[in-house]
């Protein structure tokens, strides 16, 4: 068993990508001088023992990602790497998480779970490259973000994640949020409420629950208050093809309940004429909306 405790001011997170590669133990070699001899022979041992690795570093950076106060507590045992304890500060929040990496020859498999805590969600969606997909980027968010994350893929040995390759669950929140420009809810203003700005709309609070399916997103029964209207949504989102989000809005502007109690709002939220949407994929490979026949 190798321990090391490891400290420093500022740490490349690409400097460990190589742990992500198989494992193999290496061939004896003769020759050479005693200096590669012994770092060849530190090399072996590395790659057949099992090591510990206690780790504190002031700043972490990968790519983007930008962390401080990293500590983290990881496990080199077999094929495997085991997140034991891993904790940043980041994006005006904080994270912590825990899982593994199973080596193997072509990809790797992970498990992750993680929480976020109040981090702002315009930089946490940057620093992750906007989690691969172009549909709400950090250049449409505002806001803060908390969740818990429980999710499992497969890994390049270079460190980038396969694309949907990836399922699990995401439980989360948003405070202070706002969705700026987003290209869905301003297609839906342009269908149907072409005298409110869809453009900025403000969203004091919202709680969801995602369940991610390889390139499928489901989205459980969500039920959203903004600054421009009221709605619920659920459905299916594809990376791919495949977007089947329903969306019941109603007509009444939330604008005229500033001044009712918390209970008036939830009897009339959904009172009066009340539009049943759906978006769907297009022929472009983005979304469409159109009227749901098939609602609830």
């Amino acid at each position: 068993m190798v321990n090391l405790k490891m400290h420093s001011p500022q740490l490349y997170l690409s400097e460990f990508l190589p742990f992500l590669g198989p494992r193999t133990t290496k061939k004896k070699t003769s020759g050479g001088s005693s200096i590669k001899t012994a770092s060849k022979q530190l090399s072996n041992v590395l790659e057949v023992s099992k090591m510990n690795i206690s780790l504190t570093v002031g700043k972490a950076i990968y790519d983007k990602f930008l962390a401080k106060n990293l500590v983290a507590d990881i496990s080199l045992r077999g094929e495997g790497i085991y997140f034991n304890k891993i904790s940043v500060a980041h994006a005006g929040g904080t994270l912590s998480l825990n899982g593994s990496v199973v080596q193997e020859p072509n990809s790797n498999s992970f498990k992750i779970n993680s929480k976020v805590n109040h981090v702002s969600v315009k930089d946490f969606f940057y620093s992750f490259d906007d989690f691969g997909q172009k549909t709400i980027t950090n250049k449409n968010l505002k806001g803060f973000l908390s969740s818990t994350v429980n999710i499992a893929g497969r890994i390049s040995h270079t460190g980038k994640i396969l694309p949907r390759s990836i399922n699990g669950k995401v439980v989360f929140n948003l405070s202070n949020a706002a969705l700026v420009n987003f290209e869905p809810m301003v297609k839906v203003g342009k269908f149907a409420f072409a005298n409110r700005n869809l453009s900025n709309v403000e969203i004091k609070n919202l709680d969801g629950t995602l369940t991610i399916r390889g390139d499928k997103i489901d989205i459980s029964p969500m039920q959203i208050n903004s600054s421009a209207m009221n709605f619920n949504v659920k459905g299916v989102y594809a990376l791919g093809s495949g977007t089947n989000v329903e969306l019941d809005i109603p007509l009444r502007n939330p604008k005229g309940d500033e001044n009712l109690t918390r209970q008036e709002k939830r009897e009339a939220r959904m009172k009066g004429i009340v539009l049943h949407l759906k978006a769907i994929d297009d022929e472009k490979g983005g979304i469409k909306i159109r009227w749901n026949k098939d609602h609830d």
